[in-house]
């Protein structure tokens, strides 16, 4: 590796001190270290000249979960793989504490770390599409009122659901919103997804495990319209008829893993 972007959450790392001594560490070891960081670091952080992802070997996340969502997203398009230092809470998907860099990094640059594939999300609707690496819900927008929402898989109609809203997980996806509504948790080399509704008023209602090869299509029926949020963010207000395409994207992303923790492992440790 020539070339290393650091992709920095702003609220996380501040002032940008672990920023600085990363892109130290990186300097010492011959590497060149860029900026990739969200729009307030490549404003302010001037310490780094700024870099497009595709122009990277590499991108290391500074910050949580949430960074490396996003890092995730800019990196799959370009086939860079992404290694999670956490600067937040759980640090789920992330490889170590931002404190303790330099073992995960030194391991990186000799090569002895594992690449993970993990399989995204695309979302179509009228007017756009994006990506996702955990999950596409499509909830309501405003008032606490139940959402009318008609699922199909392959054309085919499976349920239509009462409900907060309906969650469509890949299996990286499973521990976080769909393990909190109740779906089930997927190893993460699995071929398959969960597709959970969330609070449905029905005693019926369950979720689903289907192939990740299956086409899934989310309706909005209700008239007061609804939202889509891809791996937790807004991304399109949905009025009534409005309809949600999801499939397996074309594109992965690729985790890397610095130590021997399996998933279970970490699933026990950060999930108590």
């Amino acid at each position: 590796m020539k070339t290393i972007g650091l992709y920095v959450n702003s609220q996380r790392d501040g002032n940008y001190a672990r920023a600085s001594r990363v892109a130290g560490f990186l300097r010492s070891k011959g590497i060149e270290a860029r900026l990739c960081g969200d729009l307030i670091a490549l404003e302010r952080f001037d310490a780094l000249a700024a870099a497009a992802v595709k122009e990277t070997d590499c991108l290391v996340a500074l910050g949580g979960d949430g960074t490396l969502l996003k890092a995730a997203k800019a990196a799959a398009v370009c086939g860079t793989p992404v290694l999670g230092l956490n600067l937040g809470r759980l640090g789920y998907l992330t490889d170590a504490p931002a404190q303790a860099f330099e073992a995960p990094l030194e391991r990186l640059l000799s090569g002895l770390y594992m690449p993970e594939k993990r399989l995204m999300l695309e979302a179509a609707w009228e007017g756009g599409s994006d990506l996702a690496l955990n999950d596409v819900f499509v909830g309501r927008s405003g008032p606490p009122k139940l959402l009318t929402l008609k699922v199909e898989i392959n054309g085919e109609h499976m349920d239509t659901y009462q409900a907060d809203g309906v969650l469509v997980a890949t299996p990286t996806g499973s521990t976080a919103y769909n393990l909190s509504a109740g779906g089930p948790v997927i190893k993460p080399d699995a071929e398959i997804l969960a597709i959970t509704p969330v609070c449905p008023h029905a005693l019926h209602a369950r979720g689903a495990v289907i192939s990740a090869a299956d086409e899934v299509s989310v309706s909005v029926l209700s008239q007061a319209g609804g939202e889509l949020f891809m791996d937790g963010e807004p991304a399109a207000k949905l009025p009534q008829g409005e309809r949600v395409i999801i499939k397996r994207s074309i594109y992965n992303t690729t985790i890397i893993k610095t130590t021997d923790s399996t998933f279970y492992d970490i699933l026990r440790q950060k999930m108590m």
